[in-house]
């Protein structure tokens, strides 16, 4: 079929052919950067902020914890250092709080959301016994601050309430930490799934595209080259024939005429053209040799009245 159409539609459907492949290629790049940017996205939008915000939960944590453990030091009791372990405290809780705050309204899968609804109550237990603590420690500062000394049974009797509300605090804080890390594992997991998604999105577009375009220039090579061979035949047949013509006429052989059959229906016009052209130029040519010849020989004929 291919090989009946014009060379108009030839050349038309090899350039259609090569915007396809071209259309082709910009569709699969334009996914695959499209899978590669959903990827960046999860990872620089959610994952990352998601596990850093855990992060800073975690060390808000410990740093609150580091200012307990200052508190129920029996040997740590001079007023500066103390001070100095309630802002401890108070700055754990709040790089805690800022981390939540950064955390809490990101997105969530199934799996993640349920840890965190896990966490939420240890997390919240975890501050109303650490807010125990302090407050057991404030009421030794003002047992202290009253003139009782360390080793008074009623700043020791504190003391031995303190170190055991530390033990609940400590508890619940080992529970809530587990989830947070926990937390952040996930992500970190989340991340490199991504990540992975991305890589093999881009590895897929590109062995597709790079396929897609070699197979696209062979095949568009094939078709120029066939192009190229289907016009040279046509114009070699079109060349013959005109030599032929020609040595026929060269040979006084009028009568003989070009073959439309031996070129393709698109060329045919312009072997018939010729033929055509020869019947109206030879035409008065024989008409004018048969006069001659019956002249010669003594058969004058009638007037040539023809218009040629």
């Amino acid at each position: 079929m291919f090989a009946k159409m014009k060379t108009g539609t030839k050349v038309l459907a090899g350039f259609s052919f090569a915007i396809l492949i071209a259309v082709t290629v910009g569709v699969v790049g334009y996914r695959g950067i499209s899978a590669v940017s959903t990827s960046l996205v999860d990872v620089g939008k959610n994952r990352m902020p998601s596990a850093f915000a855990l992060q800073k939960m975690i060390a808000g944590q410990l740093e609150a914890s580091y200012g307990e453990r200052g508190l129920i030091n029996r040997r740590m009791m001079d007023a500066q250092t103390r001070q100095n372990q309630y802002k401890r405290i108070d700055d754990g809780l709040k790089r805690a709080a800022a981390g939540l705050e950064v955390f809490e309204p990101l997105p969530r899968d199934q799996e993640e959301d349920s840890l965190w609804k896990e966490l939420s109550p240890l997390w919240e237990e975890w501050k109303k016994e650490l807010a125990k603590v302090v407050e057991i420690s404030k009421q030794k500062d003002q047992l202290v601050a009253g003139g009782l000394k360390a080793d008074d049974p009623k700043v020791a009797s504190i003391d031995d309430k303190a170190f055991e509300a530390s033990k609940e605090t400590r508890a619940a804080m080992n529970k809530s930490s587990a989830k947070l890390v926990e937390l952040v594992m996930l992500n970190v997991k989340r991340g490199e799934e991504a990540v992975a998604q991305g890589e093999k999105a881009a590895s897929s577009a590109i062995t597709f595209s790079v396929g897609t375009i070699v197979v696209g220039v062979l095949a568009v090579l094939a078709l120029g080259v066939f192009l190229a061979r289907s016009i040279s035949k046509v114009l070699r047949t079109l060349i013959g024939e005109a030599s032929r013509l020609s040595q026929a006429a060269v040979e006084g052989k009028l009568q003989t005429r070009g073959n439309p059959e031996l070129v393709s229906l698109e060329f045919r016009p312009i072997v018939e053209g010729v033929n055509a052209t020869l019947d109206a130029v030879i035409g008065p040519l024989n008409v004018a040799a048969e006069y001659v010849d019956r002249i010669s020989k003594g058969d004058v004929p009638a007037k040539i009245t023809d218009s040629y």
